[in-house]
């Protein structure tokens, strides 16, 4: 069976007593000198779940606190390998959780080796697939954006979308970390409709990243990851060219979608007043009406001239045969669309778009990029973050159109997607959300 990867910064399993004892200590009689003998070594939390998966880790107990702990120290063997994410210590750091990726029903073991520490190896006898609740969903937060300015604790909520009915969570079967924490005296509550919808209350006092997990027998939760933003203060959304990520986006944000009755280049045509439609290309130059610091963020007028006029204004041209009917392109573009050029590091601009049906996409983009090291951004409403940085063509206007993001989960309805670039060096015609499932 092909062995999965993990794909967030912790891995956790469900629990399913499908075998009796599983463990049997296989000591080396090594000691590296210290007295702190390893006291137990088991799965996390109990037994391998989901093989679909492979999502699991071991979970390493020891006689003392031990402060650090690293990959050269652990060797796992079997049906399991190191995921190569990062080790999880409990607070006394006597508690050790090492993901790990599994690739089979079989046998499994873990060996420590670290001076200080008795060298002992442990097998696990049998690795048992599991039913799971797993999450529907995205995470994501229950207010759209934290509010109130960076550096000031602001309280919120991540919600939580499970397949399946959760009769019960409380705040220790619940993992937040990051720049959040579990509010103080809160607990987790189910909507009141059903059981697979919660709400758990945080505090955040930055900007950052958050993450949080569930540990609960018969719920298999691998840790995910939710962007933290912020304002730069009240409702008055940034002006002075930072960018949404460092002071918040501003609060209660629908675009307008730019539209034209313009048809004298291929399609698709800025036609769409709801927004552009996902399935199907998202045009980067429709990109939202509205002013500077809102909708985007440009300086200077459009240098290319096409489909809009003004100052400020984000620069946009038609692709012609001049400029971009050469051999030089991994992929040509299509002659005659207009795209995203004269870019530079800081700007950005939104696009309203309709998701038309939940699913998980696949995400292409159509571009040029002059050097090894440019690289941007996208959001897509507030709490899904990407950072991109695709394949170098070599010039401004040397195409390609490749796969940036492998898997992005979508809901039905109406969205904001905002590019940002990281640096210049950029032409940018489309995104393609494909639908995958």
């Amino acid at each position: 069976m092909k062995k999965r990867k993990f794909f967030f910064p912790l891995a956790l399993a469900a629990v399913l007593m499908c075998a009796p004892m599983l463990f049997a200590a296989c000591a080396d009689g090594t000691d590296g000198g210290g007295g702190k003998s390893t006291a137990e070594i088991k799965w996390y939390p109990d037994l391998v779940g989901n093989m679909d998966e492979g999502h699991t880790a071991f979970s390493v107990t020891f006689t003392g606190a031990v402060e650090n702990l690293t990959a050269a120290d652990v060797t796992v063997g079997g049906v399991a390998a190191l995921s190569g994410e990062a080790f999880i210590k409990s607070a006394d750091s006597k508690v050790w959780t090492i993901p790990i990726a599994v690739s089979e029903e079989g046998h499994a073991s873990i060996k420590i080796s670290k001076a200080g520490i008795k060298s002992q190896t442990f097998n696990v006898t049998q690795v048992c697939p599991i039913p799971k609740t797993t999450p529907s969903g995205e995470i994501t937060w229950t207010l759209g954006q934290v509010g109130g300015a960076a550096g000031t604790a602001t309280t919120t909520a991540i919600k939580i979308t499970f397949s399946g009915d959760v009769d019960s969570l409380t705040a220790a079967e619940t993992s937040i970390g990051g720049v959040a924490t579990i509010k103080a005296g809160a607990l987790p509550t189910a909507d009141a409709a059903d059981k697979k919808n919660w709400t758990i209350p945080v505090t955040v006092t930055s900007a950052g990243e958050a993450t949080v997990a569930v540990n609960q027998p018969g719920v298999q939760f691998i840790t995910k990851t939710v962007a933290v933003f912020f304002k730069s203060g009240g409702d008055t959304p940034p002006v002075d060219g930072e960018f949404a990520n460092a002071n918040g986006f501003p609060a209660g944000y629908e675009g307008t979608p730019f539209t034209s009755t313009a048809t004298n280049f291929p399609a698709p045509y800025p036609n769409q007043p709801e927004g552009q439609k996902i399935p199907g290309i998202v045009m980067c130059a429709y990109y939202d009406n509205g002013p500077l610091g809102v909708a985007f963020q440009d300086a200077g007028g459009n240098t290319g001239g096409a489909l809009r006029t003004g100052n400020p204004c984000v620069d946009v041209k038609f692709s012609n045969n001049g400029d971009d009917g050469n051999n030089n392109h991994i992929v040509p573009p299509v002659i005659g669309r207009p795209y995203v050029g004269w870019t530079n590091g800081g700007e950005w601009f939104r696009l309203t778009t309709v998701v038309e049906e939940d699913g998980v996409y696949e995400v292409k983009l159509c571009y040029a990029k002059n050097g090894a090291n440019d690289n941007l951004v996208i959001w897509f409403d507030e709490d899904k973050k990407f950072p991109l940085n695709p394949t170098r063509t070599g010039y401004y206007h040397y195409w390609n159109t490749e796969t940036v993001i492998e898997t992005m989960s979508l809901k039905a309805g109406k969205s904001v997607l905002t590019v940002k670039l990281e640096t210049g060096g950029f032409n940018i015609m489309y995104f393609e959300f494909v639908l995958k499932e």
